[in-house]
């Protein structure tokens, strides 16, 4: 998988997404306008070369793992933990 299906805008109750251990290469802005309710955000190990800015806008964001992510071809180690 390389991106998101669209479709995850109707999970609008969703407070946990695994996306970890995939290929994926872009997040789509959308995903994070319709998940106003997501929590913890995992995804780490894929090719993901920049984060939408409405990630942001998230009103519960409480985890997010991205760790092991490709930044225009170089090795990143970043994790965030916001409370």
């Amino acid at each position: 998988m390389q991106t998101l299906p669209l479709s995850l805008t109707q999970c609008v109750q969703m407070e946990r997404l695994h996306l970890g251990n995939n290929k994926i290469e872009y997040l789509p802005p959308e995903i994070f306008a319709a998940l106003t309710n997501l929590r913890e955000l995992y995804v780490y190990k894929n090719k993901i070369q920049m984060l939408p800015p409405e990630i942001g806008n998230l009103r519960s964001k409480e985890t997010f793992l991205l760790d092991r992510i490709f930044f225009n071809e170089s090795f990143v180690v970043l994790r965030a933990r916001v409370l």
